[in-house]
């Protein structure tokens, strides 16, 4: 790193927020509002001779499958009784909204998600804690290394105490006590972490054998099952071990210590900001968790050969190749700190873990000004595995390029990812952008601007077992479980994904199980705040999903497109899935396949709910706009409800010309497509111009 100062950081930017038809009944002309919700729904409901009381799940039915280790609170509440998800939708993204601004926050949003959460700073301020140790001490950076060396039982030599005297004279007035504040959460951090391990003999060995990271996501023990596959690629053995070793971690030993160093990290990042220097020449100092570095205002470069607990950069445009995360399996914590600058962050091949990801451990970055760029690779951008993984970045166009388990995804841990300001882009291919797998909850929260989502359908690295033309990209509000009944029978409920979008024009693309979508006792919720949006997908996408599971997509307002080419979209539920779409305001169309637009399929609930608007419905399949299909005679399921259910309130609205009972003013009722169809396989519609 270059020691010349050659440019003076700008101050800090303040932060801004916020067809046989059964019946046709006309429906007396108005406008229809939101509060019309609950008379619409029970009137629909009572056409088919339900309740919202009877209209649900068979939860004894649903034991018979069993596979619900793991299963969240969260989900099964709403799993439950899918009429609260409307407002479960509000209350979810009003909580994600208001601690936006906060990766400590969202941390401990997510955390409280999974069954494993903590309220670290209810009662007291954990950064308090450190703040008074550093006003206590005389020399608070020398007692703070030495309290992190004797957590990593490592010696702090007599000549070290020289040479850091040295050093620290390179540090600008207030910088040594925000350095010691950190290394005292460093200390504590660690603690916290042999408690999370104390049942596991070789927590590394182990982890190594478990986890190949050379090749992570849905090879070894991390790939993830949808519908088909060959069971001779499974080694039980390492399932078994993984079973094992998932229930040795203690997570919320995790996620306290991990959260306090989160909550320090980003007090050190909001101080140094208010100060007019940090540094007269680079500091270096390394420990036993690795190299603490503070930058000044030059373009640095920040080498992978090295391995950092902690950069804090003054500013410049500058280049990291490593950093901000979990190295490798003995420097498991990371963070970066960087004022302002427009930066590229770049990991270097040979790393297993990008920025802000980690294993086992604790990985952040606080980027606050600049446009920014990330090429993260593989867990990473806010991803968290045993661990907890976070990226903010208050401002800047940016962009997030990720490969695997990237941009806030939780794969037994949390993943958290957020963007307040500038239109940016989001690229990957698998387990990306609101992504949560087993005790694992995924965020992504961008503030503002019209962003781009992407997950990769084009290089068909993820062929997803539905139809091999197309990725399986679990991407944009996932939530996802390994299901095993078929194998060894030993499945782990899903955790939660959420991506939301407060405001912009955005567009999202994916392939198959996308925004808004859950598998295997998971929830998985897409929620976009206004602007006019473009949706695009394939398969399992736009509110719906698969066994047992939750997926909702909800867009507030804007004349938004939909699109879905294959099947189960827009509102559709699969075996004992609840699927939900809902717009609240716009002009919207729907391109939609065979199974949408409020359809059930195998004893699954499908909800399309649209508030308002002239909406044009481009739809010509069976199974679609209030309809469910059957199982057959003497199936165990048969005389289990299959549910679905399409409500239009307001607005001009352009049906199918196919399909005949489907009008304006009109409520209508079409039975299951199947000879000898079940009775309680029932579909209702209702629009009210």
């Amino acid at each position: 790193m270059n020691s010349s100062r050659t440019a003076r950081r700008p101050r800090s930017r303040q932060r801004g927020w916020t067809l046989f038809l059964v019946l046709v009944t006309a429906i007396p002309a108005g406008a229809a509002r939101a509060q019309d919700w609950p008379r619409a729904l029970d009137s629909a409901l009572a056409r088919i001779d339900l309740t919202r009381a009877t209209a649900r799940f068979d939860l004894d039915a649903v034991a018979q499958w069993g596979g619900d280790r793991y299963s969240n609170p969260r989900f099964r509440r709403v799993h439950n009784d899918p009429w609260l998800l409307p407002q479960t939708i509000r209350n979810e993204t009003r909580a994600v909204s208001e601690a936006g601004a906060s990766l400590f926050e969202l941390l401990r949003l997510a955390t409280l998600r999974t069954g494993d959460g903590v309220q670290r700073g209810l009662i007291d301020d954990p950064v308090q804690r450190y703040r008074a140790r550093v006003d206590s001490s005389a020399t608070p950076l020398l007692d703070a290394l030495r309290s992190l060396y004797d957590e990593a039982v490592v010696q702090f030599l007599p000549s070290q105490e020289a040479t850091l005297r040295k050093e620290s004279g390179k540090l600008a007035p207030g910088t040594e006590a925000l350095l010691a504040a950190f290394t005292w959460a460093c200390a504590d951090w660690l603690k916290w972490r042999k408690l999370a391990l104390r049942k596991v003999s070789s927590p590394d060995a182990g982890l190594r054998k478990l986890l190949p990271l050379r090749d992570p996501g849905l090879n070894g023990i991390f790939r993830m099952e949808t519908e088909k596959h060959d069971p001779d690629s499974v080694d039980d053995y390492e399932f078994a071990q993984l079973y094992d070793f998932i229930e040795a971690i203690d997570l919320s030993y995790i996620y306290a210590g991990g959260l306090d160093l989160a909550a320090t990290c980003e007090f050190v990042a909001d101080s140094a900001a208010n100060l007019p220097q940090l540094t007269r020449g680079d500091f270096v100092w390394d420990t036993p968790l690795g190299r603490i570095a503070v930058g000044d205002t030059t373009a640095d470069e920040y080498s992978a050969q090295k391995k950092y607990l902690l950069i804090l950069d003054e500013g410049g445009d500058d280049t990291y190749r490593t950093g901000g995360g979990s190295v490798n399996l003995s420097y498991h914590t990371g963070v970066i700190i960087d004022l302002w600058g427009n930066d590229t962050y770049v990991v270097d091949s040979a790393l297993k873990v990008g920025f802000g990801g980690a294993v086992l451990g604790a990985g952040y970055v606080f980027d606050l000004e600049g446009d920014d760029t990330y090429d993260g690779g593989s867990i990473s951008l806010g991803a968290g595995v045993f661990g907890l993984g976070g990226v903010m970045d208050r401002a800047g166009n940016d962009h997030y390029r990720g490969y695997i388990s990237s941009q806030g995804a939780g794969l037994y841990g949390v993943g958290v990812l957020a963007d307040l300001a500038g239109d940016d882009t989001y690229y990957g291919a698998n387990q990306i952008q609101g992504f949560g797998f087993v005790r694992g909850c995924g965020i992504l929260f961008d503030h503002s601007g019209n962003d781009v989502y992407t997950a990769d359908d084009s290089i068909l690295t993820f062929a997803s077992p539905q139809t091999p033309e197309h990725n399986a990209s679990l991407a944009q509000g996932v939530g996802f479980g390994l299901r095993a009944d078929y194998l060894h029978g030993h499945s782990l409920a899903g955790g939660i994904g959420y991506l939301v979008d407060a405001s912009g024009d955005d567009r999202y693309k994916a392939g198959l199980f996308a925004q808004g979508c859950a598998y295997w006792y998971a929830l998985g919720m897409l929620s976009d705040g206004g602007g006019r949006d473009t949706y695009d997908g394939v398969w399992y996408v736009q509110g719906s999903g698969a066994h047992f599971a939750v997926g909702a997509l909800y867009d507030a307002e804007g004349n938004d497109i939909y699109t879905a080419t294959l099947n189960m979209a827009q509102g559709a539920g699969h075996d004992f899935t609840t699927g939900l779409l809902w717009d609240e305001a716009g002009n919207d169309t729907y391109h939609a396949p065979n199974l949408s637009l409020g359809a059930g399929n195998a004893n699954g609930i499908g909800i399309f709910r649209d508030d308002s608007g002239a909406d044009t419905y481009d739809v010509s399949a069976e199974t679609t706009l209030g309809r469910a299909n059957s199982e057959a005679p003497g199936s165990l399921r048969f005389d289990l409800s299959c549910l679905g259910l399409f409500l239009d309130f307001g607005g001009q609205d352009a049906y199918p010309a196919a399909i005949d009972a489907a009008r304006n003013g009109a409520m209508w009722s079409r039975p299951a497509p199947q000879e000898n169809a079940s009775p309680f396989a029932r579909g209702i519609a209702l629009d009210r111009p």
